[in-house]
C-alpha cells in the first residue's frame, strides 16, 4: 500500500505546535503532529500562569492539557518519537524519527529549546542523580536539603521560587554582581528568606558519589559548597540538530523565518521558541503557530 503523504507535519507539541495543529486542521488538511515528550512542551515545567491574556485560574499544565484536548477533538493524528532527520525530494519532505518515517508536503518545526549545559566536570555524570534542568520536575525530591541554582536571569530566579517551597535553602550562584531578573521577580525575591544570592562566583566542578554532594566554586577564592542538587539555568539552545538545511539557521542554531514563518526552504516553516526572535513567551508561540499554519495552508493550495 502506498504510504500516506500528509499535508502538514508539525514537529513539537508545545504551545506553538498545538496552536499550529488547531489552525491547520480547521482548514481540512491532513495533519501529523509528532512529539518526543509530553504534549504542552515547557508548559509542563511551570506551575503558575501570570502573563497569558484571559487566563487567571488555570495552571500551566491545565492549559497544556486543554490545548492538547482541543487538538485531539479535531481528529489530529498524533504520534510520539524523537525526530532524527528531515530531507526533501522535489516537493515532498521525509521526516525520520526513532519510531517511523513520515512523508509530508510541508513541515512546521516547533521543537522548542532545551536548557544549556554548563560543560563542567561532573555535570553529565550526575544528570538524574542531583543535576537537573527542571525544578518543577525534580525539586520535591530534595525536601529539607540545600540546593544550588546556576544563573542570573528571570528563569533562574523563578525556578528558585518553586525550589524554595520544598528545600531548606536555595543558593543562586551568578557570575555577575547582580541578578538580571525582571523587577516583579526581584521584588518577589524578598519574600523568600531561604533564597541566598552568591554573586561574582563561577562553578567549575560538581562532585558526589552515588549522588551529588557538592559543587566547587571560584569567587575570591576556591571552595566547596555542600549541596544535594544543582539546577543550571544559564540559557537555552534550540532543538534543531535534526535539520540538515544549515542555511535556514542563525549562528546559534535558531531557525531564521520571515514574517510568514517561512524559512528559505519552500514548505519548511518555523514557530515558537525554536525560531530566531527577541521574545519567547506562550502568547508569542501560539501566535507563531497560527501564522505558520495559515501560511502552510496557502503554500499547499499553490501546490494543487
Amino acid at each position: 500500500m502506498e504510504q500516506q503523504i500528509f499535508d502538514i507535519t508539525i514537529i513539537g507539541a508545545g504551545p506553538a505546535g498545538l496552536a499550529a495543529a488547531i489552525y491547520a486542521k480547521r482548514s481540512n488538511n491532513t495533519i501529523k503532529l509528532i512529539e518526543k515528550g509530553a504534549p504542552g512542551g515547557k508548559l509542563n515545567l511551570y506551575e503558575k500562569l501570570e502573563n497569558y491574556p484571559g487566563v487567571t485560574d488555570l495552571t500551566a499544565q491545565d492549559l497544556a492539557y486543554k490545548m492538547y484536548e482541543q487538538v485531539m477533538g479535531l481528529g489530529v493524528e498524533v504520534s510520539y518519537g524523537d525526530v532524527i532527520s528531515i530531507t526533501k525530494d522535489e516537493n515532498i519532505f521525509t521526516i525520520e524519527s526513532d519510531e517511523e518515517k513520515i512523508l509530508s508536503k510541508t513541515i512546521i518545526v516547533s521543537s522548542g529549546t532545551s536548557e544549556k549545559k554548563m560543560g563542567i566536570p561532573g555535570e553529565d555524570a550526575f544528570i538524574g542523580r542531583g543535576v537537573s534542568y527542571c525544578a518543577t520536575c525534580d525539586g520535591a525530591f530534595f525536601k529539607g536539603k540545600d540546593v544550588a541554582v546556576i544563573g542570573h536571569s528571570s528563569k533562574a530566579v523563578e525556578e528558585s521560587f518553586f525550589l524554595a517551597t520544598h528545600v531548606n535553602r536555595v543558593f543562586i550562584i551568578s557570575r555577575g554582581e547582580k541578578l538580571l531578573a525582571n523587577p516583579t521577580l526581584m521584588a518577589k525575591l524578598l519574600e523568600y528568606p531561604n533564597i541566598i544570592h552568591v554573586p561574582n562566583t563561577i562553578p567549575f566542578q560538581i562532585i558526589g558519589d552515588a549522588a551529588v554532594t557538592g559543587i566547587k566554586l571560584r569567587g575570591q577564592e576556591e571552595y566547596l559548597m555542600p549541596v544535594s542538587a544543582v539546577f543550571p539555568f544559564i540559557g537555552s539552545v534550540p532543538n534543531t540538530s535534526f535539520i540538515s538545511f544549515k542555511e535556514t539557521m542563525d549562528a546559534g542554531g535558531y531557525l531564521l523565518v520571515n514574517q510568514n514563518m517561512e524559512t528559505s526552504i519552500p514548505g519548511l516553516f518555523g514557530a515558537g521558541d525554536v525560531i530566531s526572535k527577541t521574545l519567547r513567551q506562550i502568547v508569542t508561540s501560539t501566535s507563531d503557530g497560527a501564522l505558520a499554519a495559515f501560511n502552510a495552508n496557502k503554500f499547499i493550495r499553490k501546490l494543487s
